[in-house]
């Protein structure tokens, strides 16, 4: 099993700054606004990321009482796995990502009025693509797309959210232009080349255009 990795879209999107100025006691933390603080900060410091300090809390936070910080810490484990595998290509970290963004959807299933729920669930398909599953990624990516039209959501966009939207690339996209995004990138793949071409029509132009250049990649390769 291998990562496969696609040359024309930004290398964090999911095919997934700041200086970290805050110190962190201890291995918890005592309030849900402290570890989002902590984490926006981590997003954008590789080295904090993967440290054993930060992801040991985020295992305590994981295991807490709290269902947003159980929320929160599972699809930031996602993210610290991710960006080890980055570091290593490790076959290990790359089925760790796998674990770990399974692990965060499960912790936020049936909240579909949550925004983690439907993060762990983007996360979870990138993590699917990047194990080399476009079919499967894909299938997860548009069931949450329609899943979406039909129930009553609203969200104010938080910090936290962006963040990680901001980790994985996205800028200027929200998250269910993510998904749009992910799911165009997997149709061009798939050789589903409409479907490519309609989900870069919804979706931010700069996004937009990474959508069609992987499009005309993937049709030059073909024999």
């Amino acid at each position: 099993m291998t990562a496969r990795k696609s040359p024309k879209v930004n290398g964090k999107i999911l095919a997934f700054g700041l200086v970290f100025g805050a110190t962190m006691h201890g291995y918890t933390w005592d309030t849900l606004s402290e570890m989002e603080s902590e984490s926006c900060a981590a997003l954008t410091n590789e080295q904090i990321l993967v440290s054993a300090e930060f992801t040991n809390k985020l295992h305590a936070a994981f295991n807490s009482q709290d269902l947003c910080m159980r929320m929160d810490a599972g699809i930031i484990l996602a993210i610290c796995s991710h960006q080890m595998f980055l570091g290593s290509s490790e076959e290990s970290d790359l089925v760790r990502v796998l674990h770990n963004a399974s692990n965060a959807v499960v912790c936020a299933s049936n909240n579909t009025d949550k925004w983690q729920y439907w993060m762990s669930k983007l996360v979870f398909a990138g993590s699917i693509g990047m194990n080399g599953n476009s079919s499967m990624s894909y299938c997860v990516l548009t069931n949450s797309i329609c899943e979406r039209a039909q129930i009553n959501y609203t969200n104010q966009e938080t910090v936290l959210e962006r963040a990680i939207l901001d980790y994985y690339e996205f800028f200027g996209a929200d998250t269910f232009s993510a998904y749009k995004i992910l799911a165009g990138v997997n149709a061009a793949d798939l050789g589903l080349y409409d479907a490519a071409t309609n989900y870069a029509s919804q979706v931010p132009p700069i996004h937009a255009a990474q959508i069609i250049e992987h499009l005309e990649s993937v049709i030059l390769q073909q024999p």
